[in-house]
């Protein structure tokens, strides 16, 4: 007899039973990836920590109600990223431990909140323009009063660098270092107040890896076992059932894997744990996302 109630039955009928599938994406070892899923789940909730405090700043300079939201987290270079920049734009650069790093806002979010501050009227539909001395200035100080906070919350101390809202004014200030490290950890930040809702974006340099590092190099592989197969899987979960219950099984029966859909699944190399990793698709077919790879670590819960 199956357990599995009239509502369960009424979903999975309703439903295509095809799960939604995160997006797994080729890695390019070029550009290699240095955050991992707990570090940037770390990074959200230090954010979303210092969120009210955020708001509260805001409050403060533009005398209104904003609310603010951790949208994004990652990693990109600093390699073409402002190819698309168009002016008028508000761009204020920062340095962290001598590395530059930028803070992005939109041009009309900034004059809106300059406008506020100012005790001035907002303008319906207001069109992107240059700043003012004193609008770039109140901007400025607004920009930094929220990097600085962000920035520590991650560990990181930036100090305040020039204002650009020409694009030929910003890159002929870019440091274009070639042995400077091109990665950023970008933070993308919702701002909803007076003016409507904006993006401010942050790209800080210093990711780091929190991966440990080997002290000796293991051993070369014989060159005789290269192409030796190794069987690698994914374990998705377990679940423990009665024999009563399993002898009663029926099509249709759901089973929990008493493991959450967004959690990290258990890689196991000739029958022995050796790492974590993401699951989604690529190219239509299931994909795993390697996230860590450690023989001694324990398996996930």
């Amino acid at each position: 007899m199956s357990e599995v109630s009239p509502e369960e039955v009424k979903a999975l009928l309703e439903s295509d039973g095809t799960p939604e599938l995160g997006i797994v994406s080729p890695r390019n070892f070029k550009q290699p990836r240095r955050l991992s899923l707990a570090q940037k789940r770390t990074i959200r909730a230090d954010l979303n920590r210092i969120a009210p405090d955020l708001e509260s700043s805001l409050r403060t300079w533009l005398q209104g109600d904003y609310a603010v939201e951790v949208s994004e987290i990652g990693e990109t270079s600093s390699q073409g990223l402002f190819e698309a920049l168009e002016d008028p734009i508000v761009v204020n650069s920062i340095e962290v431990n001598g590395a530059a790093g930028w803070v992005v806002w939109e041009n009309t979010a900034a004059i809106a909140a300059a406008t506020v501050a100012m005790s001035c009227e907002l303008e319906d539909d207001a069109k992107p323009r240059a700043l003012t001395p004193l609008e770039s200035g109140l901007v400025g100080d607004l920009l930094m009063s929220l990097t600085e906070a962000i920035a520590s919350s991650v560990g990181l101390r930036a100090t305040r660098g020039p204002l650009s809202q020409t694009v030929r004014e910003f890159l002929s200030q870019l440091d274009t270092d070639a042995n400077g490290d091109p990665q950023r950890l970008y933070l993308h930040l919702i701002l909803e107040g007076p003016g409507g809702p904006s993006t401010l974006r942050l790209y800080l340099p210093g990711v780091l890896s929190d991966a440990p590092t080997q002290s000796t190099p293991p051993p070369a592989l014989p060159s005789h076992l290269n192409q030796v197969p190794i069987e690698l899987s994914a374990e998705l979960g377990r679940a423990e059932i009665a024999l009563d219950d399993l002898m009663e099984l029926e099509v249709g029966d759901v089973i929990p894997l008493a493991k959450a859909s967004d959690s990290c699944i258990d890689l196991v190399v000739e029958g022995e744990f050796a790492g974590t990793a993401s699951w989604g698709n690529l190219n239509g077919q299931v994909a795993v996302r390697i996230e860590q790879l450690s023989p001694n670590h324990q398996k996930s819960s």
